[in-house]
């Protein structure tokens, strides 16, 4: 049988980036489970963090529609 991956988010923070006005920052933590019923060495918990800040170093928008829509949300009502 095949791998599966389960991806959950399971914290988002929200701080400010006191060296740039206006840029929000969002710290958000994935955990990521590999397993297989078929084998006995899973299942495995990865942990990954994502930082998504409000502006990219060129000043533009960043980009953030690949997240996890909790994710999303959150960021369309901190960098409204």
């Amino acid at each position: 049988m095949a791998i599966s991956k389960t991806t959950v988010c399971s914290r988002i923070e929200v701080s400010y980036d006191l060296s740039e006005a206006g840029n929000h920052i969002l710290h958000v933590l994935y955990l990521e489970t590999f397993d297989d019923p078929d084998d006995d060495q899973l299942p495995v918990i990865s942990k990954r963090y994502v930082t998504i800040e409000r502006y990219d170093t060129e000043g533009n928008a960043t980009d953030y529609s690949n997240q996890d829509q909790k994710v999303i949300d959150i960021c369309d009502i901190v960098f409204s």
